[in-house]
């Protein structure tokens, strides 16, 4: 029988035993757990490990780990976002260019990541608050709003004429 080398074994274990598991599926979770178990006996075999059960250990981790599938993350809370978002998206006209450049930007990432299978937590925290940052600092255009207020008083001191020019009128 041979001694089987422990350094790729140690170093499987090592990335997984004692870390916490609570973002991966039970299911997956347990045959992790389960082949560290077994790497364990076999790393605490030492000097007096056999080849075929060192191989068959790292396998049995590799394997394991592989196969780890993560829980997925609530994407609800940045699927309203984006919504939100849309609304904003359907005046992108009226705000200065600066601001809905970086708006569709973020718009665009949080819509990426929603499109993902299952993204981290993380991924969508980022997203939902770069994207909150971006519908948040959209700065509206001066001259769109100067142009419809203008309109505005025009449409005012006409109203405002009429009305006088028709008091006149009944006066003669």
């Amino acid at each position: 029988m041979y001694k089987g080398d422990l350094t790729e074994l140690q170093a499987a274990y090592d990335l997984y035993a004692g870390k916490d598991l609570s973002i991966y599926t039970q299911d997956s979770k347990t045959v992790l757990e389960e082949a560290l178990k077994e790497a364990e006996k076999v790393l605490k075999l030492g000097e007096n490990a056999v080849k075929e059960d060192v191989n068959e250990a790292l396998e049995k981790l590799n394997t394991a780990i592989e196969g780890l599938e993560l829980i997925p993350a609530d994407k609800s809370s940045l699927q309203e976002m984006v919504e939100k978002a849309a609304v904003c998206e359907t005046k992108i006209d009226e705000y200065t260019p600066e601001t809905a450049e970086k708006f569709k930007t973020m718009l665009e990432e949080a819509r990426k990541v929603l499109a993902l299978e299952s993204p981290s937590k993380e991924m969508i925290d980022s997203a939902y608050g770069a994207l909150q940052q971006a519908i948040s600092g959209l700065v509206l255009r001066a001259d769109i709003y100067k142009d419809k207020l203008k309109a505005l008083i025009e449409e005012a001191e006409k109203k405002r004429f009429e009305r006088l020019y028709e008091g006149e009128r009944r006066r003669t």
